[in-house]
């Protein structure tokens, strides 16, 4: 950096990067004018993030652009790609679930983060756990379809049918035009129109009335009553009628600030996000981060608002860049009071609880890594658990926590294809492809990798690796197997490399239960594989072989206890109870399985 001319940069708009020593960009800004804009990061007043970039950037390069607006797009196209280290960048869970209707015939509705020209969308909703449930709501009054063209193209009605979830438009059992207004009902209550929709089913269940179909009519009366109460639950309801998201951004202290966005549509909030990021927001910052919001989230309202500090922020710029990805949007200079009153008491309250949780994870992190004598601050963990459904089926699962919270769209399942029982190959397959999607640049590589397991399976992970040239922080934990003297000690150890001995933790040390909380998750996750694979192969299961037993009783066992194959702790009393089934038969169950573990089946 010290011999770098910065007089011979151009006074001209564009993209600037700072690079590091490797030419790995640590940072990438827009200006209006370069070499003025690239001067002031060697300005005094600046913030430690920025001091401590510079120190560490070996070089500059610059793309010259036409305008501020095309440096703006690039910007953000290069930070998407590129994720430099002291850029502010959204997770990779920032974006949002819609519900989709298809342009089919009689379309069907869905949930979707997948983008069709064809396809109307409603959204964006925040948690996709309780947008399955109100469309399990919505489609009780109103029962369009949700199977694939597979399965539609059967003209078979399935259990949908049966439980009045659809209409089976597939048998024809309705008429295009009824099953299109059941369609527009749902869109109409999404875009606020329940009113409306209420009077059309006021209208038909009077009309059954008259004709003496009561059954009809009581139908429609349960649709008016179920109508009224997901209306009552849904968020509040504001005294405009507009589509506009609200983006909240303040910096809580030096090195944390907090961003949020309200989603209303209508009038209606649909949902709230919100999140505290490590570093402080420039001012100048924001475009280059509600460009990233939009590339991921394609689907942009009519208006955006946007308060920075409790001050309403307005850029051309940005209002100019984003007419690019919509012709009509505006940034608006106003914000209805009662917005910006709602925005401040949910959003600082949130910001004030979430930072004191966000801070004791940090430091928990940091003991983590001083324990385990890891030099760089650990954010990802990933553990990984190898699990073996009655013998011949060996599966393995990885799950992802990072900054305090488990990431679930970052799950993965894993069919293990070279061994059956032998936990050590069964790890060093997994992180053998593992590794090949990290060199592919197609799964991000961790900070720490944990294994369900103990110092095999940990051997057989780093051999994995190091194969590939790949290195990584990795540790196992597993029970010791020698007796603890101390009854204050865990009787779990980890394992680190490089070290004879296992490392032992008191019972309530906190960084072990970190360790295990991770470690828990992952076996529920493969638990719940467990279950999905076994339920789906009924016809197969060596529980067949009890005299008694069917595939409805197997089912019930599995969805209590889907780790039946490998579970050695289960009582017959147990067993008979939760399954409901004879006593005898859990007897028989629980003896064959002993048998079956204990041969290795």
């Amino acid at each position: 950096m010290k011999n770098l001319d910065i007089n011979i940069l151009p006074e001209e708009p564009g993209v600037y990067i700072f690079l590091d020593k490797n030419s790995k960009p640590l940072y990438i800004g827009k200006a209006k004018n370069i070499k003025k804009r690239v001067k002031s990061y060697f300005s005094k007043n600046n913030t430690l993030k920025t001091t401590i970039m510079v120190k560490q950037a070996a070089d500059i390069k610059y793309i010259v652009t036409k305008n501020e607006i095309e440096a703006l797009l690039l910007e953000a196209n290069l930070i998407k790609n590129e994720k430099p280290k002291y850029n502010i960048l959204l997770k990779d869970s920032k974006s949002y679930p819609y519900l989709e209707i298809t342009d089919h015939e009689y379309p069907k509705i869905k949930i979707s983060r997948n983008v069709s020209p064809t396809s109307k969308y409603i959204g964006p909703f925040v948690n996709v756990g309780d947008l399955r449930g109100i469309l399990r709501e919505i489609l009780k009054i109103f029962p369009i379809r949700t199977c694939s063209e597979q399965t539609f193209k059967k003209s078979k009605a399935c259990i949908n049918y049966q439980i009045k979830r659809c209409s089976a438009p597939c048998e024809s059992k309705i008429s295009r035009q009824d099953y299109l207004t059941l369609v527009n009902n749902i869109i109409s209550i999404f875009n606020g129109n329940i009113k409306d929709v209420l009077h059309f089913l006021e209208e038909k269940m009077l009309t059954y009335s008259k004709n003496l179909e009561f059954e009809k009519a009581a139908e429609y009366r349960d649709k008016i009553k179920a109508l009224k109460k997901l209306s009552t639950s849904q968020s509040v309801v504001l005294n405009f009628s507009e589509n506009i998201d609200i983006f909240y951004f303040k910096n809580i202290n030096d090195s944390h600030f907090g961003f949020a966005v309200i989603f209303i549509r209508n009038g209606k909030i649909i949902g709230i996000d919100r999140d505290i990021l490590d570093s402080n927001l420039l001012i100048d910052e924001i475009p280059g981060f509600i460009l990233q919001f939009y590339s991921k989230n394609i689907f942009l309202p009519d208006k955006v608002g946007i308060i920075f500090e409790n001050n309403i922020y307005n850029d051309p710029t940005l209002e100019q860049t984003l007419k690019e990805l919509k012709k009509d949007i505006i940034i608006t200079k106003k914000l209805n009071s009662e917005i910006i009153d709602f925005a401040k008491k949910n959003i600082d309250i949130y910001f004030e609880t979430e930072l004191n949780k966000k801070i004791k994870n940090e430091d928990l992190l940091l003991k983590l890594s001083k324990k385990l004598h890891i030099s760089d601050k650990i954010c990802s963990i990933e553990c990984i658990d190898i699990s073996h459904l009655y013998g011949s089926h060996t599966v393995g699962v990885s799950i992802y926590f990072e900054n305090g919270n488990f990431v679930k769209n970052r799950y993965k399942r894993y069919k293990i294809k070279s061994a059956n029982n032998d936990d050590f190959q069964s790890i060093y397959e997994l992180f053998k492809r593992k590794g090949a999607k990290i060199l592919q640049n197609e799964e991000k590589l961790a900070d720490l990798y944990i294994i369900d397991g103990g110092k095999g399976q940990l051997t057989s992970a780093i051999r994995a690796f190091a194969e590939q040239n790949i290195s990584a922080n990795i540790i196992s934990i597993a029970k010791g197997r020698s007796k603890i003297e101390d009854d204050s000690f865990s009787r779990e150890e980890v394992f680190i490399p490089n070290r004879k001995n296992p490392i032992r933790f008191k019972k309530d040390d906190q960084i072990l239960l970190l360790i295990q909380k991770i470690r828990d998750e992952a076996h529920r996750f493969a638990i719940e594989y467990q279950r999905k694979l076994a339920l789906k192969e009924l016809t197969s299961s060596p529980l067949l072989q009890v005299k008694g037993v069917g595939e409805k009783t197997i089912k019930k066992i599995l969805t209590e206890f889907p780790d039946i194959y490998s579970n050695n702790i289960i009582t017959s009393n147990e067993l008979s109870k939760k399954c409901k089934i004879p006593k005898k038969v859990a007897e028989d169950i629980i003896n064959f399985l002993q048998t079956f573990q204990s041969n290795g089946s």
